[in-house]
């Protein structure tokens, strides 16, 4: 049996090189596309983790804890000092608070708004349910986590 060397005046190996290269791009892209779920789930699971490491914190230190939404695309936690007198409130220790930004394109439902767990676990002034929605713009999905005054954290 006789192999051509030649298909269309180039040689087998280029062409098969060439499907290769091609094969290995389209797979890549394919990777990319799919990389707007990752960013909302890594930001969802991120932030439910903050959440509860928050209400865990405020219940084994015996100190209030608090998750402040500063923008739609980011949020700070941090740890709360005890009021000087019994009347005022708990301020934040801005020596031990943590900035976390959002992945591009992922933003918060509640613009700002501050969610303070107390040495109980239980939220600080929140009467009802609270939901706040992440949503990614660019792969059109949104992702739910759901605040309840016990304290407790859905992730619904």
């Amino acid at each position: 049996m006789v192999v051509p060397e030649r298909l269309g005046g180039a040689p087998l190996w280029e062409i098969a090189v060439l499907a290769a290269v091609l094969a290995l791009a389209t797979g890549v892209a394919a990777w990319r596309l799919k990389a707007g779920p990752r960013h909302i789930e890594s930001a969802h699971r991120e932030l439910v983790a903050n959440l509860r490491s928050c209400r865990t914190q405020a219940v084994a230190d015996g100190y209030h804890c608090e998750v402040a939404v500063t923008s739609p695309t980011s949020y700070r936690v941090e740890r709360m000092l005890p009021p000087e007198t019994p009347a005022r409130r708990w301020t934040a220790d801005t020596s031990s608070s943590r900035d976390i930004l959002l992945p591009v394109g992922v933003t918060l439902s509640q613009p700002a708004g501050t969610f303070e767990f107390d040495s109980r676990g239980s939220l600080v002034n929140v009467m009802g349910r609270t939901p706040l929605t992440l949503t990614d713009s660019g792969y059109n999905g949104q992702k739910r986590v759901v605040l309840w005054p016990s304290g407790q954290v859905d992730a619904g």
